[in-house]
């Protein structure tokens, strides 16, 4: 049986004659070799390349470059890597949420340090008081900008390619 297949980061949606159906790629993952076969049977296009091949035509061209047609062994393969993927963006979801909120409880202590500094080179108390809080709240907002956007993303990316290059070892 071939299947018509477009997958996302994180789920995988299936097209067939009556409409599409979306499926977690965790919650693929996760079923039995045969529960799988039971979930997916319902969506098959045609137990011949050539019929599915008609039905994906049927689709414009823009849609189809998101498409793919597999068996059900080739589907097992793309769960398998969807599924790492998908662990890979909620692990760095979480990783990123724990930092932010470890920022967000060191603030009274980011604060009172620059506090402490800026009182020690004579700042007076009112004004090392604003800049203080001035500075902790940039920080803390510059950090949700910096992580939680497109921008960060592609920094954080930047980063971790510019590291392994460094510490590649020669071959």
């Amino acid at each position: 049986m071939y299947y018509l297949v477009n997958k996302q980061a994180t789920t995988l949606t299936f097209y067939f004659e009556d409409g599409t159906q979306d499926f977690g790629l965790e919650q693929l993952f996760n079923l039995s070799r045969h529960a799988f076969a039971e979930t997916i049977a319902p969506y098959g296009i045609g137990e011949h390349i050539e019929e599915a091949m008609a039905f994906e035509q049927t689709f414009s061209a823009y849609e189809r470059k998101d498409l793919e047609i597999a068996t059900k062994d080739e589907l097992i393969d793309l769960v398998i890597a969807g599924q790492e993927e998908a662990v890979a963006i909620r692990k760095s979801k979480e990783d990123t949420l724990a930092m932010t909120l470890g920022l967000v409880v060191a603030g009274p202590f980011i604060f009172l340090l620059v506090l402490l500094v800026l009182e020690s080179v004579g700042m007076p108390k009112m004004a090392a008081e604003i800049c203080s809080l001035v500075l902790t709240i940039g920080l803390i907002i510059a950090w949700f900008i910096l992580v939680w956007s497109k921008w960060g993303r592609r920094l954080e990316t930047r980063l971790e390619d510019s590291l392994a290059d460094h510490f590649k070892r020669p071959s």
